[in-house]
């Protein structure tokens, strides 16, 4: 058990929960300024990030193609990320969540079929 605590790659997220914690918890969200809800902001898109991808080297161990999934965590995280911020200020809908759902999807292939006509 001690291997695995002191091992880097589960340092990192575990760290971040114990910055949100502190962070959230610590502060006034109807009180605070806005420098410090853009560093919230950060926080949580960084946490989702590196929290999907501890996730996708969780489920690596059970199949390898999990291991070599990068973008697909960067498109779900900028997801989520947009999501959020459309939620915190009062502007999400269904029709956002689908818009934005869609796009990114076609995003996804774009950059994956331009990438296969290069090489």
């Amino acid at each position: 058990m001690r291997k695995i605590l002191t091992h880097k790659k589960y340092l990192l997220p575990f760290g971040l929960v114990a910055a949100d914690l502190l962070f959230f918890g610590f502060t006034n969200p109807a009180r605070v300024s806005s420098p410090l809800l853009i560093v919230g902001f950060l926080l949580v898109v960084v946490t989702l990030y590196v929290g999907l991808r501890f996730f996708l080297s969780i489920a690596g161990v059970y199949n390898p193609w999990f291991r070599r999934q990068k973008r697909p965590v960067a498109y779900l995280t900028g997801l989520l990320g947009v999501t959020i911020a459309l939620q915190s200020i009062g502007q999400l809908t269904l029709r956002d969540v689908v818009v934005l759902t869609v796009l990114s999807g076609v995003m996804g292939l774009y950059y994956d079929y331009s990438k296969s006509k290069t090489a």
